[in-house]
């Protein structure tokens, strides 16, 4: 058998889901309200107001954690997955 023939498998992170509001601040500035729908350690999924632009990098702000630098890697209407292009700061 082909090996294109078979199916793609990535794996993932373990994911939280979360409901939180966000802010995506696209490169021009721009500022797009959102909310985070689920997160892990190395990337975040979205629920947007308008629809995102895919492999555009965005800082995701939120009231907790400040602004982190992301890219998102896909889009689909109003939902969006990225991965975060920082390690975050820890908690203190």
């Amino acid at each position: 058998m082909r090996s294109s023939l078979l199916p793609r498998y990535v794996e993932r992170e373990h994911r939280v889901s979360v409901q939180c509001p966000c802010t995506l601040v696209e490169s021009d500035g721009y500022e797009v309200e959102a909310q985070l729908v689920n997160l892990s350690r190395k990337g975040f999924g979205v629920y947007s107001t308008e629809e995102l632009v895919t492999h555009e990098t965005v800082y995701l702000k939120t009231y907790r954690s400040g602004a982190q630098r992301a890219r998102l890697l896909w889009t689909r209407g109003r939902n969006a997955g990225g991965i975060f292009l920082e390690k975050a700061a820890a908690m203190s």
